[in-house]
């Protein structure tokens, strides 16, 4: 498949191009939506984040707000009064150093403005993807390449991502961007990028651990410093103390958590046991514990090998919308990579089209409608992180630990 002639490249060809097609109509019709602001859900997290941070600006707590918000009477002596020209919050759940990076992802201008600076944004970020992409396909082939670009970029969920206004796309360019930079052994820079990332912790979280089995410690250790800096520069321009801003953001969550239209096994235990922290804290704690021995014991495979299994257990966590199944393209994208350089074996590329296949077809948004469906997607994506496991159990210690390819 990789520099054959004939069926194999004609059929590289018809799937890049349909990949293709698809990512320009799902990427276009996302940005043309939340430009535009015509549909009902058009930025609709966008204008909560840009809410938020239009009270951080007046140096307001967003938690404080949100619980007056709430009609919770407020304690201590912060301002927690609403402001008529701002608005009441809806809901929260980003931690402390999240708003010292949403500065720059959401700066304080008008809504129409920060709607089109915002998909600027995702553009940039979108172009970083399809050039990680097609860098990592290039080496097999140019329709190689060209499958990789559509396989990446025509996820379905870019669409809900974009026309929401959610931060998944940059942050999982920003990931890309720490990867690339490790690659380059620019640790530093890798670590600040992965700190940038942990605006959305709940997709950049396990991430993080693997470097952490790598003992990369100069990434470790940017990333640390910038998570620890951007949290002392928030608690210090809204007066707050760190450990109460998290313990906000806990009970704040909880308000919504499981039940706006995510899937995965939070959401599948909760319409079990309902509504309970228990079950939050289970898959919390499953999912850590797990990544992080898995991650160990496949602590000398490539980086993108680690990023795959992160991306699977991260998905799978805690609650995530139908927006954040594009982390999962750090498991496609190692998937095709491994199929690229053993063409022979044919069951891996029928498990990259079939993870593709879930990311590549729209999936209805609702929670609960399609459970049938959204139990297959889960199946296929913990089959798509045993295989990875699988690939990756004789690997012998990378000479070049840095090396971002997987291995056959």
């Amino acid at each position: 498949m990789s520099r054959a002639t004939g069926r194999p490249e004609q059929f590289q060809a018809i799937l890049a191009n349909c990949l293709i097609l698809a990512g320009l109509a799902y990427n276009g019709f996302g940005v043309c939506q939340l430009i535009s602001d015509k549909h009902e859900f058009a930025g609709v997290d966008l204008h909560r984040r840009w809410l938020e941070h239009r009270y951080f600006w007046q140096r307001q707590n967003p938690y404080d707000v949100l619980g007056t918000s709430l009609g919770l009477e407020s304690e201590g002596s912060r301002d927690a009064s609403i402001n008529p020209e701002i608005g009441p919050l809806v809901d929260g759940a980003y931690p402390p150093w999240s708003f010292t990076t949403g500065v720059v992802l959401v700066p304080p201008i008008s809504w129409q403005a920060v709607r089109i600076y915002f998909s600027f944004l995702n553009l940039i970020a979108l172009a970083v993807i399809i050039y990680w992409a097609y860098r990592t396909g290039h080496p097999f082939g140019k329709w190689s390449a060209f499958v990789m670009v559509g396989a990446s970029s025509g996820l379905a969920a870019n669409l809900f991502s974009l026309s929401a206004g959610q931060y998944t796309i940059i942050v999982n360019s920003l990931l890309i961007v720490s990867l690339l930079s490790f690659d380059k052994r620019l640790d530093i820079f890798a670590g600040l990028a992965l700190g940038i990332a942990m605006i959305k912790p709940q997709i950049s979280g396990l991430f993080f651990l693997a470097f952490l089995v790598k003992a990369r410690w100069r990434v470790v250790l940017a990333c640390i410093a910038y998570v620890l800096v951007a949290t002392m520069l928030t608690c210090w321009w809204i007066r707050t103390n760190p450990i109460e801003m998290m313990q906000q953001m806990w009970q704040a969550s909880h308000q919504w958590l499981g039940t706006a239209g995510g899937y995965g096994p939070l959401t599948f235990l909760q319409l079990m046991l309902g509504r309970n922290q228990l079950a939050t804290k289970a898959t919390f704690l499953t999912g850590s514990v797990s990544g992080l021995l898995l991650m160990f014991l496949r602590r000398h495979s490539s980086l993108l090998a680690l990023f795959a299994i992160a991306a699977v257990l991260g998905r799978l966590w805690t609650y995530h919308g139908v927006y954040d199944n594009t982390m999962l393209v750090f498991l496609l994208v190692y998937l095709g990579v491994v199929f690229l350089r053993n063409p022979s074996k044919f069951s891996v590329a029928i498990l990259f089209l079939s993870v593709g296949a879930t990311l590549w077809t729209p999936v209805p948004y609702g929670s609960h409608g399609y459970l049938p469906l959204q139990i297959a997607h889960v199946v296929i994506w913990l089959v798509g992180l045993v295989t990875v496991m699988f690939i990756t159990r004789n690997q012998a210690p990378i000479v070049n630990s840095r090396a971002t390819s997987p291995l056959p």
